[in-house]
């Protein structure tokens, strides 16, 4: 029984103490992402900055027109000194404040993509070449694949 648990308790350590896949090229960046989770992340993003840009441009300008065409009209009735009631602007006020809003949530995706981006680069660029290629050889290597399917 003593063996058993001494057996037990040395795999144990040896499994949890044990790194699979220890980064040394890149020390201090997420080890757990791969140069096309970054690559994809980033595109991504990108895509949801420019939905957040042109959504957030369409709601503030439409939002400044209907503002604009009620503040003429508020301006006729004035100047004509008509009794009707003025307009009140909450419809407007809130299509242009949350089309501001979209347009600054798209500046930290836009920083975001790009940092993602360069991390991709930088993966690209620091990738280890094949044994007995020098390190002044370009990491651009023309390959030929062929695929056979079962």
């Amino acid at each position: 029984m003593k063996k058993c648990t001494v057996l037990i308790t040395v795999a144990t350590a040896l499994t949890l103490s044990g790194y699979c896949q220890v980064n040394i090229l890149y020390p201090k960046s997420d080890a757990r992402y791969t140069r096309n989770q970054y690559l994809i992340t980033a595109i991504n993003q990108k895509t949801a900055a420019w939905i957040c840009l042109g959504g957030g441009i369409t709601l503030a300008t439409t939002g400044f027109i209907l503002a604009s065409t009620k503040a003429v009209v508020n301006f006729t009735h004035i100047v004509t000194l008509s009794n009707t009631q003025t307009s009140n602007y909450v419809a407007e006020t809130v299509l242009a404040l949350v089309g501001v809003a979209g347009i600054t949530a798209s500046i930290p995706l836009f920083i975001a993509s790009a940092n993602n981006m360069e991390k991709t680069r930088l993966m690209l660029t620091l990738q280890a070449t094949a044994k007995g290629l020098p390190h002044i050889v370009s990491k651009n290597v023309t390959g030929l694949t062929l695929s056979i399917t079962l």
